[in-house]
């Protein structure tokens, strides 16, 4: 039985990341794989509980220096992120035949992704073993930016052999133009796995009319080039709860289980004079997540998994834009007159597009036919783990073209052609036509 790498992020307890592990572990059993989950961030006694007390002592330096000096030098996160963290993965990878990254962005700005992504495919490099980055949403590029020049290299390492953009062709577009330019990388475009949550988690859609608002911290809007802030945002929320209420809506608050999201829906409650019961509790996990939102009957999303798990439960979803992987959401399930930037927020418009959501039935055919693209991106995957286990075997060189036409051939027969309306889909009766 083949031994898979999952590489995912359920350590800051933020629902979305959690389905996206979840069900791309649900994926990878489905393909009779033995799944060894691994952190991108794991606790700190996992993490460095293989190196020496020598790396250790360094580790802890490191740390104080970087919050002394508010992060420090683009060197020394490299020393902190990449090279001490690199033995960790190399560790976790060891006896492995394959690693699938499950964290759902490629990004360069937060979160230090640049540092940890190349900590990844360096082990993976060392042991010689195959990456795929599942699913992933594509940051905008920066060629002025050096994280960006690191994430590109990164993702374009030896080991790389499949990355699948949750994007549409928009995403496909973005990693040929100005990201994948190593050949033999298979490139396609996939769904967010979470649109499987329902099946996963063995949830339905309950009856009832309780419209679910999404909250989210404002302070994360200006690192992906927004103005609202917190003023801006309270003001938008208590407007829109003050009108819902005039009109007699029920309505409930919710978070996508991180902290400090959770924090600043606490503060609307308190600012507007509210019992805290308006607010649902904070989801301790990502089914709770989805188990809140199967009790809605329309969502207002803010969070990218918000709208995903509405959408995969048939829920009308409208939402606030704030990043390039809820616009392409938007476009790829064929809403972009449901959802309005978030620097434009306005209670009133709010309202309309809430009004055009519950109009606008979520395309099951579509949401159906993504969950197969991203189970199809697995077996693509798993198709070279098998043919680099062979090759090993037999002890003869790998031929990268060769993953290509063949991976074409494997391929199932469906493609996502441009949204329009509501037909967002097509079956064709053969590959490639």
């Amino acid at each position: 039985m083949k031994q898979i790498a999952l590489v995912c992020l359920e350590t800051i307890n933020n629902g979305g990341d959690g389905i996206l592990a979840d069900t791309t572990r649900y994926l990878l059993s489905q393909e009779n794989v033995r799944v060894v989950t691994v952190q991108l961030e794991p606790e700190y006694e996992e993490r460095f509980g293989a190196l020496d007390p020598a790396r250790k002592l360094v580790y802890r330096a490191t740390r104080k220096f970087n919050k002394l000096t508010h992060g420090g030098s683009f060197a020394t996160k490299r020393l902190f992120y990449t090279k001490l963290r690199k033995q960790y993965f190399v560790e976790r990878f060891r006896g492995l035949d394959g690693v699938v990254v499950a964290i759902g962005m490629l990004k360069f700005r937060t979160q230090k992704f640049s540092f940890l992504f190349e900590a990844v495919t360096e082990a993976a490099d060392q042991l010689n073993i195959p990456v795929m980055f599942s699913a992933v949403s594509v940051a905008r590029p920066d060629e002025k930016d050096k994280r960006y020049r690191q994430l590109k290299n990164a993702v374009n390492s030896p080991s790389v052999r499949v990355v699948t953009t949750r994007d549409g062709e928009w995403g496909v577009e973005r990693l040929k133009r100005h990201y994948i330019s190593r050949k033999g990388i298979f490139i396609s475009g996939a769904g967010d796995p979470g649109l499987l949550s329902p099946r996963v988690y063995g949830i339905e859609k309950q009856p009832g009319g309780i419209l679910g608002i999404n909250v989210i911290r404002p302070e994360i809007f200006a690192a992906y080039g927004n103005t609202a802030g917190e003023a801006e945002m309270l003001r938008f929320y208590s407007g829109l709860i003050e009108r819902l209420t005039g009109m007699g809506r029920p309505w409930a608050l919710f978070t996508n289980g991180v902290e400090r999201d959770h924090e600043f829906a606490l503060k609307l409650v308190h600012r507007l004079g509210l019992d805290e019961s308006c607010l649902m509790p904070r989801p301790m996990s990502a089914r709770e997540l989805v188990m809140t939102e199967s009790r809605f009957s329309l969502v207002l999303g803010a969070r990218l998994h918000a709208c995903i798990a509405a959408a995969a439960l048939g829920i009308p979803v409208a939402g606030l834009l704030w990043d390039d992987k809820l616009r392409f959401f938007a476009k790829t399930l064929g809403r972009e007159n449901c959802f309005m930037e978030v620097d434009e927020a306005d209670p009133d418009r709010a309202l309309t597009l809430l009004s055009e959501a519950e109009k606008t039935p979520v395309d099951t055919g579509a949401t159906a036919l993504l969950a197969l693209q991203t189970r199809d991106g697995i077996r693509q995957f798993m198709h070279i783990v098998d043919r680099e286990k062979l090759i090993s075997a037999s002890e003869q060189p790998a031929d990268p073209g060769k993953y290509i036409q063949e991976l074409r051939a494997f391929a199932m027969p469906y493609k996502i052609h441009r949204v329009y309306n509501s037909q967002t889909y097509r079956r064709l009766a053969k590959p490639g036509e």
